[in-house]
């Protein structure tokens, strides 16, 4: 459970969460010297429902002491409970004197 301030809380204050992740790869030799890497992660979280993000990189092994590799993947960040479920107090006002002396 949070406890809520008057700067910030969270509605509702006690909430429960299940995050669910699988991960799968594969490595297949393309030749002697490139190899090819498949795979994706699958995830659940209660906010944003199932993501998927795959990768695929490709290594050349150019000789045992050199190896270049290029990847593309695709990463989420999953919203958290601040992104979602938080909420700002308002801020004390202080209205100045409308007395002007002197005048």
């Amino acid at each position: 459970m949070v406890q809520n301030s008057p700067p910030l809380g969270f509605f509702p204050p006690t909430l429960d969460q299940d995050l669910l992740s699988a991960f799968i790869q594969d490595e297949i030799r393309l030749h002697d010297a490139f190899t090819l890497t498949v795979g994706t992660k699958f995830e659940h979280n209660d906010y944003t429902g199932t993501e998927f993000e795959p990768s695929i990189r490709l290594q050349w092994t150019g000789s045992p002491e050199h190896t270049v590799w290029g990847a593309i993947s695709r990463a989420i960040r999953a919203p958290s409970r601040i992104d979602r479920d938080s909420s700002l107090g308002t801020p004390p006002y202080f209205y100045p004197s409308h007395r002007q002396s002197g005048l």
